[in-house]
């Protein structure tokens, strides 16, 4: 009898200790949905490759001395820790996981912006571990917002078209055969300009997969923000312009033409092309009114926290460089203190 007993409760004790492992299993492997509206990035970081992604207190950046693999960091550069050997490019996060474009072809000499090999659209957890691949083919310009993930998808027989994929992987889908770049927008909705018919700002509205035109004209690269949309105006030498949305105003930010740009909270960072007097400079979003040189030379990727402004040397991309967001320029080679 007491062997008997004794088997039972073996046996009891591996049926709850086999129990336990597969709950842990299905609970750790369950997809975390996120409840309210969250955007994965901003617009300005979004348009200059997402190279950098801040989110819940930490920095998820594209190391430029590690093969642009994907690392974290806090704000001010403390605590640097590698998530992932991947290269990675277009990093999104929420509070759970980070999406990013692997390029698995990636060279530090030749990471350029817009020149990236990508090769898959994958998801890790926040702290880094086991890869999700939510799409094989090369993918570029991820953009999530709440649940779903919309990015440019490119294979041989379509070319580039715009698609869709919910976090979970699931419901892959192209959304339309224009290849549509969604940015990161306002209230819900994500911000683009027409690529076939025409160059208006419009609005992406998710729940319906279509588009409303806010904004008529020969725009590129819209930033939609609570009281003004800024855009390039293709139709004025790519000037960067501003629009005010409660009295329609229309004011010009910089007298040259713009290659690239993004936002913080006091300044608009350019990359001014005007031949023999390239530089990164930056106006007051204030008083837009006098550009202030940032660094002589041409410049790319573009990237905004909330204490930095980084940029990389167009020639080396691993160059990377940073300033201070809204001080004082204080220019210095990008800098950050691994974890102990």
């Amino acid at each position: 009898m007491k062997k008997i007993i004794k088997i039972v409760v073996t046996l009891v004790v591996i049926a709850a200790i086999l129990s336990g492992f597969f709950v842990f299993r299905y609970f750790s492997t369950r997809t975390k949905y996120n409840e309210s509206l969250v955007y994965g990035n901003s617009a300005g970081n979004f348009y200059n490759g997402g190279l950098f992604c801040e989110s819940e207190g930490y920095v998820y950046f594209s190391n430029p001395m590690d093969n642009f693999k994907l690392y974290r960091m806090t704000p001010s550069g403390q605590e640097a820790k590698k998530l992932t050997d991947d290269s990675a490019c277009f990093i999104n996060a929420d509070p759970n996981y980070l999406y990013y474009a692997r390029n698995g072809h990636a060279k530090s000499q030749d990471f350029a912006f817009l020149a990236f090999n990508t090769n898959s659209l994958c998801r890790i957890p926040i702290d880094g571990g086991k890869t999700l691949l939510l799409d094989e083919s090369p993918a570029l310009y991820v953009s999530l917002i709440q649940n779903d993930l919309y990015y440019i998808h490119y294979d041989p027989q379509e070319a580039s078209t715009l698609y869709q994929v919910g976090i979970d992987g699931k419901e892959c889908k192209k959304v339309t055969n224009e290849p549509l770049v969604l940015s990161p927008g306002r209230e819900g909705t994500l911000c683009y300009t027409g690529v076939n018919s025409d160059h208006n700002i419009s609005l992406w509205n998710p729940s319906t997969n279509s588009g409303t035109i806010v904004y008529e004209g020969t725009c590129y690269q819209p930033i939609d923000t609570p009281n003004y949309l800024y855009f390039l105006d293709a139709a004025n030498d790519y000037h960067l312009m501003r629009l005010e949305k409660s009295s329609g105003t229309l004011t010009q930010l910089t007298d040259c033409r713009v290659d690239c740009y993004n936002l913080t909270r006091d300044y608009a960072y350019y990359q001014k092309n005007a031949e023999g007097a390239n530089a990164l400079c930056r106006v007051s979003l204030d008083e837009p009114s006098g550009e202030e040189i940032v660094s002589q030379g041409v410049y790319t990727g573009i990237n905004t926290t909330s204490q930095y402004v980084y940029f990389s040397s167009f020639q080396n991309p691993s160059q990377v460089f940073q300033t201070s967001a809204d001080g004082p320029v204080q220019v210095q080679n990008f800098i950050f203190q691994l974890e102990k």
